[in-house]
């Protein structure tokens, strides 16, 4: 009995994924992002069309999941990498058993089939990849003006093409806001899980 009570305990990965589709649905994130950029940049077809709408809102939704997804893994890897040898030797949650846990649970909370689960992880590493291709060049260059990479031309590209560059403005503002809230939830399921 004890086995099947630990095997249905909620983990931080679990609880984490909870939150993240939450957020998404509760907090409507997509639909607010349109519905501010098409008044702050007085873009009016950018939300009128319903069916249009509601397919720029699902795509900005996976988008957004995306994002934050791959923040979080890269703030839970540069946490197990910072931690003291000894620490990360012991730790029972490495950051790819983290990942592959979160991702599954964002699939089971999903309804996802096991080919959706695969493609958002694809998705998921090619955001990695180019997240951390931008970080690099922006060290390089030391003027970050405007949070950039997969995220914000993805964003742009599907909000305004037309517009690119106010797109993608708004889409760095937004970036900035899920990294912080992204930051906030991985803060309260540790919190939760080491009490």
């Amino acid at each position: 009995m004890a086995q099947k009570n630990k095997s249905t305990s909620s983990t931080p990965p679990r609880e984490l994924a909870k939150q993240l589709l939450h957020a998404l649905k509760a907090e409507r994130i997509a639909s607010t992002f349109i519905e501010n950029y098409a008044r702050q940049f007085d873009r009016p077809e950018a939300s009128a069309h319903p069916q249009r709408r509601r397919e720029l809102e699902v795509m900005l939704d996976r988008e957004i999941l995306l994002a934050m997804t791959a923040h979080i893994t890269r703030t839970v890897e540069s946490n197990a990498f910072r931690a003291p040898r000894r620490a990360r030797l012991t730790s029972k949650q490495d950051p790819a058993k983290f990942l592959r846990e979160l991702i599954a649970a964002l699939a089971k909370e999903s309804g996802w089939t096991a080919g959706d689960g695969v493609e958002f992880r694809g998705d998921l590493e090619i955001y990695r990849r180019l997240t951390a291709a931008a970080a690099s060049r922006f060290a390089s260059s030391r003027t970050r003006i405007a949070p950039a990479g997969p995220f914000v031309d993805r964003c742009a590209i599907l909000l305004d093409p037309s517009m690119i560059e106010n797109a993608s403005r708004a889409a760095g503002k937004l970036l900035l806001q899920l990294e912080a809230q992204a930051d906030r939830f991985l803060a309260e399921v540790l919190n939760q899980a080491a009490k």
